[in-house]
């Protein structure tokens, strides 16, 4: 099967997974064979690349490393846009039929906001020493119930 044919399934993908992840997320095709200008398709705009430009310094990376070849994915790793907004970031490892690496579908999910929430939230509930302790296994502990029973 022709790389063109390969990647015009995938193609269809782009939009779909973004649809699905929602707008706090960007979608992108790279075909390697051209690492300065590898980006054949994108949804989202994280980081303001666009159709022609080129593969990351982790992508770089993971082919360097030759990931593809013990794995058809790596996923959750940290990435952070140019302005430095934490993003959970994974790539799917394309290839041909004969098992020949072709190209890379990568998901950017931001996350920036959802780690401020949640400290937010930890410095409201202030438990963070306690909440690491089971009841069960401190002496002194509440337990809140309707009766004196509870």
């Amino acid at each position: 099967m022709k790389d063109s044919i390969i990647f015009s399934y995938y193609k269809q993908l782009v939009p779909f997974i973004h649809d699905i992840l929602g707008e706090d997320s960007e979608i992108l095709l790279h075909d390697i064979s051209s690492p300065d200008s590898s980006i054949v398709a994108l949804s989202g705009n994280l980081s303001n690349r666009k159709i022609g430009g080129p593969l990351t310094d982790m992508a770089l990376k993971q082919i360097k490393d030759k990931q593809y070849l013990t794995s058809n994915y790596s996923t959750n790793y940290k990435s952070y846009t140019t302005d430095g907004k934490l993003c959970r970031s994974s790539s799917y490892f394309i290839k041909d039929e004969n098992d020949t690496f072709v190209g890379m579908l990568c998901i950017n999910v931001l996350v920036s906001n959802l780690v401020e929430m949640r400290d937010t939230l930890d410095k409201m509930i202030k438990l963070d020493s306690v909440m690491a302790v089971k009841p069960e296994e401190t002496e002194e502990h509440e337990k809140l119930g309707q009766s004196i029973e509870d």
